[in-house]
């Protein structure tokens, strides 16, 4: 497996070649991206660990020169999984606050979940890592024959998949100080990729 930093020299340079044409506003992206499409390889290799295919590397560039072999389940899997990535690593980034016009998801605060208990806080806003991601990995699909229309289809698969990865259940243990020390424990959701 390949350090992060390889990574994104690898795909930044692909990435750097796609704002060549794109937006330069999203300059700001491209090693969120680029990380992104690397979880995306690392949880392509963990799924596949113990079959015949690998996840090659050389298939999650970003470039417009780079199809991925003939339309196969594999190379569907890639851009699914790709595009998942991006999304995963762009909402993580944005809910840590790494850029300035990304916030919190206010749309889920006041509303009413089991038990009496209401949302608030700061979510997710996968909205945000939804688009960023069709700005990066669907802009590279430039014709409008059926295998741009398959990759399109493949990718948007992804992003529905990133937006619900699959989650962690992990209690923690809130002690709550007062007249009587209470120790409670809580389950919460944590989204993850596989290392």
């Amino acid at each position: 497996m390949s350090s992060p930093f390889t990574s994104v020299f690898l795909f930044g340079r692909s990435v750097n070649n796609f704002l060549v044409t794109g937006p330069k506003a999203y300059l700001t992206y491209t090693t969120s991206v680029a990380l992104g499409t690397q979880t995306g390889m690392e949880e392509c290799k963990f799924q596949f660990a113990w079959g015949g295919w690998n996840c090659p590397e050389h298939a999650f560039q970003f470039s417009t020169h780079n199809r991925v072999g003939g339309a196969t389940r594999e190379s569907s899997f890639i851009h699914a999984i790709r595009s998942a990535g991006v999304v995963y690593i762009i909402t993580k980034n944005c809910s840590m606050g790494d850029f300035e016009n990304c916030g919190c998801d206010g749309s889920k605060n006041g509303k009413a979940g089991g038990h009496g208990w209401i949302w608030g806080g700061c979510s997710d806003n996968i909205e945000f890592g939804e688009q960023i991601s069709r700005v990066f990995v669907d802009s590279l699909e430039r014709g409008k024959d059926a295998r741009a229309l398959v990759n399109l289809h493949n990718s948007r698969a992804g992003r529905l998949v990133g937006t619900t990865v699959p989650h962690n259940l992990v209690d923690t243990e809130v002690i709550l100080f007062g007249q009587w020390s209470l120790t409670v424990t809580q389950s919460c959701l944590t989204p993850r990729f596989h290392p």
